[in-house]
């Protein structure tokens, strides 16, 4: 299959061994792709104590500077990364290590999920790079960073901004913990709902007060990341984030993590967002393309394509009752994916970064052996991330897409 992709970092999974890219160069960006360490996946001689994450981690960093400095192409500059650990021990050996090798830092999200791809992974990154010629870092007046992170909140390259993940917390270097008027009073446990008034606090105190120091609006939004605590409340959620849009939310991925998940250990909602300035509004309509199931949907960023799918429920009369679930619902969204691509005169071999979210890590590799017959010849561009519950009912994976597709001049 000819691809418009160029891989890199790969690893591979099972045997027969699938060939998955932990990292993409598609266009001007590079996307990581669940950057971490997989060979440690079998090493039980060494226990994950700090010294063993922190040679993993400085391992990550030295991948990293290959990606970002390779020879015979432009260098490259981080726009922003998405952080997965199972241990907040973890977090601070990484942000040495970050500040070590980047100086500012970019936009940074950092959340614990229960699992990674192996059982011995310290971390899992994934990030957008771009020509080191077009990025800049740029301060917000008014708006605290955590005090201990020190990434920048913003970057930009060309029309493409990164805003970092934001909670609603309050006080120089967020170091008052989540606001007052957000917290319910104590000794309550309904007067007032805290999952909307964490959302509202986010976009009123940080993200909107970018969007305007940027001469951004909620319109140039390509993507946003809600992370969410607990899985209960993802319709509240969703309800939430959306309603402060009307008719217009943007694409949206919905993400679970673990109790306590978060920077702040009562913080129950982060968000991130991926903008760009030359998308065009369209009043009275969401800034996404919906896909004929209803549910998924894709948005611009660049020359990307970003899709959010979410698979078919498992059942009917047609399905064998050997069939896997994990590859069902995998077949299902590749199907989706694979009937866009087609509207759009694209194909697999145009698909930057797939990021799946699992409830199981023995789903992934089922899920492989369906993507290797879509991708073919070329690597899977995998990153795994896993959840205690996914924002839809009855599944047990989703997606997020991304593919290289320039508009047409």
């Amino acid at each position: 299959m000819a691809s418009e992709i160029e891989y890199y970092s790969l690893a591979s999974l099972g045997v027969p061994p699938i060939h998955i890219a932990q990292a993409t160069k598609s266009g001007s960006l590079l996307l990581l792709n669940g950057l971490g360490s997989f060979g440690y996946a079998n090493d039980n001689v060494h226990p994950l104590d700090a010294s063993h994450r922190d040679m993993q981690i400085q391992t990550l960093f030295d991948a990293l500077d290959t990606k970002l400095n390779s020879p015979g192409r432009p260098l490259m500059r981080m726009l922003a990364t998405e952080q997965r650990y199972t241990s907040a021990t973890t977090v601070p050996i990484y942000h040495r290590h970050r500040q070590a090798a980047w100086a500012p830092v970019p936009p940074s999200t950092s959340v614990l999920q229960e699992r990674l791809m192996s059982a011995q992974q310290a971390t899992s990154v994934d990030g957008i790079a771009a020509n080191a010629d077009l990025v800049e870092y740029l301060r917000v007046e008014g708006i605290d960073i955590p005090a201990t992170s020190g990434f920048v909140p913003v970057s930009r390259a060309g029309s493409l901004y990164c805003v970092a993940g934001f909670m609603a917390a309050h006080g120089e270097g967020d170091l008052g913990g989540i606001a007052p008027e957000v917290r319910i009073p104590e000794g309550h446990q309904w007067k007032g709902d805290r999952v909307r008034r964490e959302v509202g606090y986010i976009w009123d105190h940080k993200l909107l007060p970018i969007l305007q120091q940027l001469q951004l609006a909620p319109h140039h939004i390509s993507r946003a990341a809600v992370f969410y605590t607990e899985p209960d409340e993802a319709a509240e959620v969703i309800a939430a984030w959306k309603g402060l849009f009307g008719d217009e939310p943007p694409l949206t991925n919905y993400i679970c993590v673990r109790e306590q998940g978060l920077a702040i250990t009562d913080a129950k909602v982060e968000i991130n967002l991926l903008l760009d300035a030359q998308r065009i509004h369209t009043p009275n309509a969401p800034q996404y393309t919906v896909l004929p199931d209803g549910t998924s949907a894709y948005s611009r960023f660049g020359d990307h394509l970003i899709y959010m799918i979410y698979p078919d429920a498992l059942g009917g009369p047609s399905i064998s009752i050997d069939v896997h679930p994990a590859e069902y619902e995998t077949h299902s969204m590749a199907e989706k994916l694979a009937q866009s691509l087609e509207r759009h005169g694209a194909g697999f071999g145009q698909v930057a970064r797939i990021a799946q979210a699992y409830l199981h890590r023995r789903d992934v590799l089922h899920s492989c052996r369906i993507w290797e017959k879509y991708f073919g010849e070329n690597p899977i561009p995998l990153s795994a991330s896993f959840a205690p519950r996914l924002p839809l009912n009855n599944i047990q994976s989703c997606i997020e897409a991304w593919v290289y597709k320039p508009l047409e001049t």
